[in-house]
């Protein structure tokens, strides 16, 4: 099932509520039948991956990344030479439409856990100034200091 189809019958839908919910069963479930689901967003350009870094649901997203690593490897398998794009870090480095990262939502709310998982997802596209300035805008307006000093300190750099 696509994208498109999946804005139709509602898996979508019940997918972000499912990871909102942190339900990593019924995510499990969904991504299983659907894995063209890991490519979902809403009108907002929000993904799965946002829902849950924001609840911080770390087993829901360490689920979305294995899924999307395990459709990685099996479109590398039956397509050849053909490299499947990046899921991994499509899901850990989306945008909304605001500009809003999981990683920003997950440093906003203080979600320790989720920034550790996203930084481990995120490190080899984006650079590190990039994520030190998230943290640093996310830090500033919700004064999670803490999160930001893990955030840097994950990546060797603290200021």
């Amino acid at each position: 099932m696509g994208v498109a189809a999946s804005h139709i019958d509602g898996t979508g839908n019940q997918l972000i509520k499912a990871a909102k919910a942190g339900q990593v069963d019924l995510v499990t479930e969904l991504l299983s039948a659907h894995p063209g689901l890991l490519r979902y967003h809403t009108l907002r350009h929000l993904n799965i991956c946002h829902f849950a870094a924001r609840a911080d649901h770390v087993d829901v997203l360490e689920q979305l990344f294995s899924k999307a690593e395990e459709v990685e490897f099996l479109g590398r398998l039956h397509g050849g030479n053909r490299l499947e794009p990046n899921i991994v870090q499509q899901l850990a480095n989306a945008s909304s439409d605001r500009g809003v990262t999981p990683l920003m939502l997950a440093v906003e709310r203080g979600c320790v856990e989720s920034v550790k998982l996203l930084l481990s997802k995120v490190r080899g596209c984006t650079s590190q100034q990039h994520l030190q300035q998230q943290a640093c805008y996310c830090s500033c307006r919700t004064a999670a200091v803490d999160v930001s000093g893990q955030q840097l300190t994950t990546h060797g750099k603290k200021t």
